[in-house]
C-alpha cells in the first residue's frame, strides 16, 4: 500500500499540463500570368503557407514558394518563417526570416 502511494504521489507531483497545437490559417495559391500577344513570356507561381499556434499569444507561420519564368529557364524558390507574438485581438509583433534560391538554368557560353 505504501508503495501505491508513493507511485500515485510521484505521478501526480511530476505531470506537467497537456500541451497541444492548433492550425490557425493556411492558404495555396497557384497563379499564370502572360503578355496578351506573347504567351511565350509566361510566369507560373506556386505557394503556400501554414500558420500554426503554440497557445493564445505566440505562433509561427511556414510559408513556400515557387516561381518558373517561361521561355528564361529562371526559377525562384523561397522559404520563409515568420514568429508571431499577438499583443492584443487587433495588434501583432513578429519576426521574418526567408531564403530564395535563384536558378538561372544553363547558360550558354
Amino acid at each position: 500500500m505504501k508503495s501505491f502511494l508513493v507511485t500515485v504521489v510521484g505521478v501526480v507531483a511530476t505531470a506537467t499540463a497537456a500541451q497541444a497545437v492548433e492550425l490557425t490559417g493556411g492558404a495555396i495559391e497557384l497563379s499564370y500570368s502572360a503578355f496578351m500577344d506573347e504567351t511565350d513570356l509566361d510566369k507560373v507561381s506556386v505557394s503556400g503557407s501554414l500558420e500554426v499556434a503554440f497557445n493564445r499569444n505566440i505562433s509561427a507561420q511556414f510559408d513556400l514558394g515557387n516561381d518558373s519564368f517561361g521561355t528564361t529557364d529562371l526559377s525562384i524558390g523561397s522559404v520563409g518563417l515568420h514568429g508571431i507574438y499577438h499583443v492584443s485581438d487587433v495588434t501583432s509583433l513578429g519576426a521574418y526570416y526567408t531564403r530564395d534560391n535563384f536558378d538561372i538554368g544553363p547558360v550558354a557560353v
